[in-house]
């Protein structure tokens, strides 16, 4: 399995090998005024392509439409050299941030299936993960971020055509950054399957075991009950998930083994204080109760019945679980 980086390493290059355009480069800020006026510019140039989006050479979609773009590196997003990203607030940040007027359409670059959207904070800052094919078929996910729209996970996208609108960018809740479309292509999610506060890559919390058994792809067993609550998981791997179940619908996904993320990136391994940068200000940490020293690190993204819950040793994560109040806090699980 490739390591975290070596991917983080490549993956600027896949970007631009499949959409031949470059990484997020730097650029000095622009004043509110000129800001304005480049979003002008923009627009007048996604008119003139509004007909027919344009392609690369390699028959995908461009996200915007358009062939040419500018990038949002700046006082905000300073440069990384080493790997063609971008750091923001101290978390490394890949993929290419281009610049566009809020309601500008975002088109998908090639047929394919909304594969997840995960929670996301407000401001039209939705995430959308799309999962595309190759010629051969094989399959890739690739991230729009900063977007309004109302698609669902299972729904299916055409290349070429509009799915989105780039959303308002906020800074903090009273700060206005520079409206954009983050897009970036995610070939470790193939090999390092994501949770998310409401479920598991396509499985949902409230889905019926049956549900859950379409949407995860193979059939999920029984392999734990107590009552009305119950612990399901495919017998064919992979190791290390399953689904409590509570009166026959998935209520939280629990993550014992190496080998999956949260949508931030956050992973069995890592340390209480990386999980306290990926989820800033959203960490509620509270003592075990039963390691010594060790921790529960509660994420709650606010307005919402979710939660991701880490569990640590004192240092790292040792094992991690997501889904809706109360369920996700029991300690026991179905015990």
């Amino acid at each position: 399995m490739p390591s975290y980086f070596l991917i983080r390493a490549i993956l600027p290059l896949i970007v631009t090998q499949l959409l031949s355009i470059v990484p997020c480069s730097p650029q000095k800020p622009l004043s509110h005024d000129r800001n304005l006026g480049n979003h002008h510019a923009l627009a007048l140039d996604r008119s003139a392509t509004d007909a027919q989006p344009e392609q690369t050479g390699t028959g995908f979609y461009y996200p915007l439409g358009r062939r040419t773009f500018d990038s949002a590196c700046g006082k905000w997003l300073a440069r990384d050299g080493h790997h063609g990203g971008c750091y923001f607030d101290g978390l490394y940040h890949i993929g290419v941030d281009m610049l566009a007027a809020e309601g500008d359409e975002v088109y998908a670059i090639a047929d394919g299936k909304i594969f997840v959207t995960p929670q996301a904070d407000g401001f039209g800052n939705q995430i959308v993960y799309v999962k595309h094919a190759l010629k051969d078929g094989s399959e890739f996910l690739a991230l729009y971020a900063h977007l309004r729209t109302g698609v669902k996970a299972g729904q299916s996208v055409t290349g070429g055509r509009p799915f989105a609108t780039v959303g308002r960018f906020m800074l903090t809740p009273k700060k206005h950054g520079r409206d954009h479309l983050h897009f970036s292509v995610r070939p470790e999610l193939r090999i390092a399957p994501t949770s998310y506060f409401e479920g598991f890559g396509s499985v949902r919390v409230g889905m019926t075991t049956l549900e859950a058994s379409r949407a995860f792809g193979k059939p999920l067993t029984v392999v734990d009950t107590n009552e009305d609550c119950s612990y399901v998981k495919s017998k064919s791997g992979p190791e290390g998930i399953s689904f409590m179940v509570i009166k026959g619908r998935v209520v939280r996904v629990d993550i014992t083994a190496a080998g999956f993320t949260t949508e931030r990136g956050a992973r069995i391994g890592d340390s209480e204080a990386r999980i306290k940068l990926l989820y800033k200000g959203q960490v509620t940490v509270t003592p075990h109760q039963y390691v010594e020293r060790g921790h529960y690190l509660t994420v709650s993204p606010g307005g919402t019945n979710y939660r991701i819950v880490f569990e640590t040793d004192g240092r790292r994560v040792t094992s991690f679980r997501a889904g809706r109040l109360p369920e996700v806090k029991y300690v026991e699980g179905c015990s």
